[in-house]
């Protein structure tokens, strides 16, 4: 039996009618490594078998105990629960929901070692047969950072971690000194409980990994019932705004809170049904106050589609409220008396008002700024980290090749000192000639056969040089061979370093679903996917052209998949092939293939340069952010290759272009990419290029002002 002081975790879960998915709940926390837990189970007034099920399972493990309630609701019975919990530390579980084995003994491990009040770890999502991450934790604003707070991360405190609160972990002494409890409100009942808590703890410990499953979509979770009370979320936002104001943290967490209720407005908006949704339109005036609509500008809101949504639905023109005051004065004409000079003169006042409020606006957007610099530059340390691991793996690979390059030195000294030794040979061979002319002559016939062996032996010494010249020969031969090897070393060694930190780059990427690709051989390497995961993830380019189908059509199109306002084209030639890859990957209505024959053309002193049929006519007047080219075809074009897009260059791009073009180590790719160059500069458009070489190169051409796309 565990003593009440030796309870490190207390598990509290409120059930309701959760019979399916009970047994399956309780049995993952029961087997959780950590032993010194108690569970505290809620039953909130179940109507099924709920309640039984739970007097079965205390009779299997001591450490489960029962409390019974009306029907309240997980708020309610969640306050229940803490209130006879005993443990260090207190976590909830909803009923439907699972834990990972070690779960508990992780996150209690780090609460300990990083002494915080708070603890958040990542989730989980699955619904029957299906199963995938969603990120709990802002892993980009983060930075890796493992500890937040209100007093250094106040301007996006609350877009840092998620609202729910069955991904946290709360130490018991600060919940009761802070006097936190749950809101007994039907939906979005922990809202106010978990960011308030965000908002006084001093130290937020952050784990990156995902512990908990969580279980959505079903008809008994808090979900399914919330189009009952749709507006639930804004008693829990105006609690919340209500209680950082007592804790006198509203100015500091002022704009973090209202992108916090923007984002949760713009949510239930886009999941309610239409009887939700027309309650919420009804109080369109009440929620642009509720957002402060009138007192910021458009650029004080973190998402602009956010803002531009909720403006629509309630119905706010900022235009037109600048005209108010106009609007004003001309009514109040037909009912006050002239002369209006005293009017007037209010009116003049209340501008001079409205332009130091623009002034004061302009500074705090200045701040904004200041502050959005201060974490890009973050992000640019953990960037030149990234850079400073690639450098040390290439210095490694240079070791490596100036280990073989020594090797080959010395197999060149050796050849050296044959090529030396056959010198001396050859000079041994020419004196001992001369002797034996001057034999011939003094000594006659008997001397001319003493001189025909001597010259016998000269055949064989000839024969021995000719030994020796193969050898050399073939000992050149195999440098060149080792040379090679040591490049094509190289070059997979270099293969391996870019699979590794692709892999690692899109393990918690949000749109990327499908994250197996089999890079190599006719389709693109590692260092195409990886840049190409980036210009999609950070340039966000909303139409894209794609020459040739392949792994690089498996990534731009659950890109394309996840963005609605994305166009996707992909060119091809091969009916077998696109008939193959539709049969294997599904494309969505934002992704469409075009099927163009191939030609031989001429292009300036080359005679025949394979390309697209009709490829300009098809596409002319179209402007693209985003060009991909692995096609048509090129291996065998040495002095152009794939010149499909110079035919349009440069009015073919956007302000925000990029362009990728695989193989640039041969030599018809590398006279194309020379040609694009020429045809930006003489165009006099600015751009950057960089260069990332695995097994084959890919070139990478941008916008200026997106250069940090050459140097990833």
């Amino acid at each position: 039996m565990i003593m009440a002081a030796d309870i490190k975790v207390s598990v509290i879960i409120p059930v309701y009618n959760a019979e399916k998915y009970l047994r399956e709940c309780l049995d993952s926390v029961i087997e959780q490594t950590l032993q010194e837990i108690e569970i505290i189970c809620v039953d909130d007034g179940s109507t099924d078998n709920s309640l039984a099920i739970l007097k079965e399972y205390t009779q299997k493990d001591e450490r489960l105990k029962i409390i019974e309630q009306a029907n309240r609701g997980a708020g309610a019975a969640r306050n229940l629960g803490m209130a006879v919990a005993l443990g260090e530390y207190l976590a909830f579980l909803d009923a439907d929901d699972l834990y990972y084995p070690q779960a508990l003994a992780q996150a209690y491990a780090v609460a300990v070692k990083e002494k915080a009040d708070m603890l958040a770890f990542d989730a989980e999502y699955f619904i029957a047969g299906s199963a995938w991450l969603n990120p709990q934790i802002n892993s980009l604003l983060l930075a890796d950072r493992q500890m937040i707070s209100a007093e250094n991360d106040g301007k996006f405190l609350f877009q840092l971690l998620s609202c729910n609160t069955w991904c946290k972990l709360y130490r018991r002494d600060f919940v009761q000194r802070s006097g936190l409890r749950y809101q007994e409100i039907k939906t979005a009942n922990d809202l106010c409980f978990v960011c308030s808590a965000l908002a006084v703890a001093e130290r937020i410990a952050v784990l990156d990994k995902p512990l908990v499953k969580h279980r959505v979509l079903h008809s008994g979770n808090l979900q399914s019932v919330k189009v009952k009370t749709p507006l639930d979320f804004m008693a829990a936002l105006e609690q919340l705004k209500q209680n950082l104001r007592q804790f006198g943290l509203w100015e500091k967490l002022r704009q973090s809170y209202l992108n916090c209720a923007l984002s949760h407005f713009v949510y239930n908006w886009q999941t309610l049904d239409k009887a939700g949704r027309k309650q919420i339109a009804a109080k369109g005036r009440e929620i642009a106050e509720f957002l402060e609509l009138v007192e910021h500008s458009a650029d004080y809101y973190y998402s602009q589609n956010d803002y531009m949504l909720m403006c629509r639905v309630v119905r706010f023109n900022r235009e037109g409220d600048l005209r108010f005051m106009g609007k004003l004065k001309n009514m109040l004409k037909h009912i006050l008396p002239p002369p209006v000079k005293a009017f007037n003169r209010e009116v003049a006042g209340i501008k001079q008002y409205m332009l130091e409020l623009n002034a004061g606006l302009m500074a705090q957007q200045r701040q904004f700024s200041e502050e959005y610099a201060e974490q890009l530059g973050v992000l640019e340390e953990r960037q030149k980290e990234q850079l400073a691991y690639i450098e040390k793996q290439q210095r490694l690979l240079a070791d490596k090749i100036q280990r073989n390059e020594e090797l080959l030195n010395k197999i060149a000294h050796n050849n050296a000192d044959i090529e030396s030794g056959l010198t001396d040979l050859t000079n041994k061979q020419n004196e001992f000639s001369g002797r034996a002319g001057r034999l011939v002559e003094k000594l006659g016939r008997d001397a001319e056969e003493r001189w025909l062996k001597a010259a016998g032996w000269g055949e064989t010494v000839n024969g021995f040089l000719r030994q020796i010249n193969a050898g050399n020969d073939e000992l050149k031969k195999l440098a060149g061979q080792n040379r090679q090897k040591a490049q094509e070393s190289s070059r997979y060694a270099a293969e391996a370093v870019w699979a590794a930190i692709f892999n690692n780059t899109i393990v918690n990427s949000q749109w990327l679903v499908d994250k197996t690709f089999a890079p190599g051989r006719w389709a693109v390497g590692y260092p195409y996917l990886y840049v190409m995961y980036r210009v999609l993830n950070e340039a966000r380019p909303k139409k894209i052209l794609e020459l040739g189908l392949g792994q690089s059509t498996r990534m731009i199109g659950q890109y394309a998949a996840a963005y609605s306002e994305v166009e996707h084209i992909v060119v091809e030639h091969d009916l077998e092939w696109i008939s193959f890859f539709e049969n294997d990957f599904h494309l969505s209505n934002h992704s469409r293939i075009v099927q163009l024959e191939r030609e031989m053309v001429a292009y300036k002193e080359t005679a025949a340069v394979r390309v697209f049929s009709d490829f300009k006519e098809r596409f002319v007047g179209q402007k693209f952010d985003f060009i991909s080219i692995d096609a048509p075809f090129g291996g065998d074009m040495k002095q152009y290759a794939r010149i499909d897009v110079l035919s349009m260059l440069p009015d073919c791009l956007s302000d925000d272009f990029v362009i990728m073009l695989d193989d640039c180590e041969r030599s018809g790719e590398t006279h194309t990419l020379a040609e694009m160059e020429r045809v930006l500069q003489e165009n006099e458009i600015k751009y950057k290029c960089g260069r990332y070489s695995g097994k084959k190169d890919c070139v990478l051409i941008c916008a200026a002002h997106l250069g940090f796309l050459s140097s990833m």
